[in-house]
């Protein structure tokens, strides 16, 4: 399930639950997509209620950020799980950020 909204001062915030896997990677794309193509800067992806992610999901991050303002913008991804977060750490997607405002786990 995931779901979007606009926090009132601009932040874009995605919130991604159940299973993040290949199967749901399209539907993570598409609402990642209108914010980024608007210029937002402010951009967070909300796993709080994630329950499994797919590392083949992972891709999706790495792109956001690419196409975020590398000076003015910043993604962050909450991952309150340990389980979950593991994937990050072992994929290594938490050091993907190549601007100087990394990507905050």
């Amino acid at each position: 399930m995931i779901s979007s909204r606009w926090l009132a001062n601009g932040t874009f915030v995605v919130a991604a639950g159940g299973e993040v896997d290949l199967y749901t990677d399209p539907e993570l794309e598409r609402a990642l997509a209108g914010p980024l193509a608007e210029g937002t800067t402010h951009l967070v992806v909300d796993l709080s209620e994630a329950t499994f992610v797919d590392s083949t999901a992972l891709h999706v991050l790495p792109r956001a950020a690419r196409q975020l303002d590398r000076e003015a913008s910043e993604l962050i991804v909450v991952v309150p799980d340990p389980n979950v977060r593991k994937v990050f750490e072992i994929t290594g997607v938490g050091r993907f950020s190549r601007s100087p405002r990394p990507c905050r786990l």
